[in-house]
C-alpha cells in the first residue's frame, strides 16, 4: 500500500516508539515526554494520513501488586486525544496479541529486534499486530519476503 505509515507505541514511564512508512521502519526507546512531544504529536502533525497503535494498559489487582504506572495511562490519553483532534485512526490493543504475533523470533527474522531495547521491541510488535490486522496483504508481503528496511 503507497504511503502507508503506522506508528506505535509501548506506552510507560519509558516508551517504546516504532514507525513504518513504505516498507521502512525505525523504532527508539525513551522516556515518556520525549516520546510525546518529540516524536508522537510532532509524527501526527506531519502525517495526518498515519494510523496509530498503541498497547492497552489496565490496571486490576495484579498490576497494583507489580507496578503502579499512571504514566502509562497519561501517555495513553495524549495520544488518544491527539489522534482525535487529527481524526486519525487509534488502536488501543493487549500487549499478549502483540508478543504472540510479534514476537522475538518474527522480529530477529526481519531485522527489527533490538536486543539493549524492550520498549522499542514492544513497540515495534504492535507495529506488526498493525499491519497484520489493518494491512493483511502489506504484513503477508513482508513476512514472506523477510527483509525490511531499517531507517
Amino acid at each position: 500500500m503507497s504511503n502507508l505509515r503506522i506508528i506505535a507505541v509501548d506506552p510507560g514511564q519509558m516508551c517504546g516508539v516504532a514507525t513504518y512508512y513504505d516498507g521502512q521502519f525505525d523504532s527508539i526507546q525513551c522516556d515518556h515526554e520525549e516520546a510525546l512531544n518529540e516524536l508522537v504529536v510532532p509524527w501526527l502533525d506531519a502525517f495526518p494520513d498515519t494510523r496509530c497503535a498503541v498497547e492497552r494498559y489496565t490496571i486490576g489487582q495484579r498490576t497494583v501488586k507489580m507496578s503502579r504506572q499512571p504514566t502509562a495511562l497519561h501517555v495513553i490519553g495524549v495520544i488518544q486525544r491527539e489522534c482525535k483532534l487529527r481524526s486519525i485512526p487509534f488502536a488501543l490493543r493487549p500487549p499478549g496479541d502483540a508478543k504472540k504475533l510479534g514476537n522475538k523470533q518474527l522480529q530477529r527474522r526481519l531485522g527489527l529486534w533490538s536486543g539493549a531495547s524492550d520498549h522499542a521491541n514492544d513497540a515495534t510488535a504492535h507495529l506488526l499486530l498493525a499491519l497484520a490486522v489493518d494491512h493483511r496483504k502489506t504484513f503477508a508481503e513482508l513476512v514472506k519476503s523477510g527483509t525490511v528496511t531499517i531507517t
